[in-house]
């Protein structure tokens, strides 16, 4: 169910939606795959550079991401934590 219900009384907010109870936090991967999988790039002091990636790469740079991501939520390192995934596009090497 979604956050706002649309009916016959108009449009309101759904006290029974998903986000209530949970949270979702999605990422694009891989970076700076020359626009083949999305919209991210990669930048080191502020200039695009080229990204290359692999299993180990891309682990260490999901790592750091969720880091930053907790360090900017706190609140959120206190709920349970499920990963998900599947394969991605834009490995070299």
């Amino acid at each position: 169910m979604s956050y706002f219900q649309v009916d016959g009384n108009g449009t309101h907010i759904n006290p029974h939606a998903w986000n209530n109870v949970a949270h979702m936090l999605y990422l694009e991967s891989p970076a700076g795959s020359g626009g083949k999988t999305g919209f991210s790039t990669c930048n080191r002091d502020g200039k695009p550079v080229n990204c290359c990636w692999n299993d180990k790469t891309q682990g260490v740079a999901y790592a750091h991401t969720l880091l930053a991501f907790l360090k900017a939520f706190p609140e959120l390192s206190a709920v349970s934590f499920y990963l998900a995934g599947e394969s991605y596009f834009g490995q070299c090497g």
